[in-house]
């Protein structure tokens, strides 16, 4: 099943009811996909909120999931959760992984990070899952640099995860269509905390022997 992630319009002063009808139209536009609500203010300056979120999903059985990315972390994430009751929907915790240990901490069912350290993502929450919350928080440490670094703004984080992914040979340009653009002070120090992150990774699937993830 295809599932389609969609945050409100940046349009501050949205209705909640233009907001609703928004939502409702993608849904009956997306052919059956499933709908995960995107809960973003610091990157729309549009709040959803916990309330609105559960009156959004009661609406219609084809939104399935939310994405909650809005500070504090924790509190949002904890109070959506509860707000939705007996609708059970996963919500999830993104911001690059910056709070990945909060997020989970409060109930995120799983992240929706980047992808430009997939092992690292991947290790993280298979530690917290299986129960090793140190083992996982031990390993957030080591990535925290990284993550810090990038999530200086929403185009600058696109920008390093294109970097990355570009030098890596897996994509074919870095262009971005926000006018941004990595200075070479930029670049160097986005491979410095990406080496760190990589060791930081190496260092965990070691300890783990060949269940590991593959670094990259």
């Amino acid at each position: 099943m295809a599932m389609v992630m969609v945050a409100p319009p940046a349009a501050a002063s949205m209705s909640r009811s233009s907001l609703s009808a928004h939502y409702l139209a993608i849904v009956d536009a997306a052919s059956g996909a499933e709908v995960m609500i995107q809960d973003a203010p610091g990157f729309v300056d549009v709040d959803l909120g916990a309330v609105f979120i559960r009156q959004l999903a009661s609406t219609s059985p084809a939104i399935t999931a939310v994405k909650i990315e809005g500070s504090p972390v924790g509190e949002r994430i904890a109070d959506c959760i509860e707000a939705l009751g007996a609708l059970k929907l996963p919500v999830f915790g993104g911001n690059g992984g910056l709070h990945a240990m909060d997020a989970l901490d409060a109930g995120a069912s799983a992240m929706i990070p980047g992808c430009e350290l997939v092992a690292g993502h991947v290790r993280l929450f298979e530690a917290y899952a299986s129960g090793d919350r140190e083992g996982a928080a031990q390993l957030y440490a080591k990535l925290l640099p990284l993550f810090a670094f990038q999530m200086q703004n929403l185009n600058f984080y696109i920008a390093c995860n294109k970097e990355i992914l570009w030098r890596r040979k897996l994509i074919g340009s870095t262009h971005m269509r926000a006018p941004i653009k990595l200075g070479s002070r930029s670049k160097a120090a986005l491979i410095h905390y990406e080496g760190l992150a990589l060791a930081g990774v190496e260092e965990d699937s070691a300890c783990l022997g060949a269940s590991a993830p593959a670094v990259g």
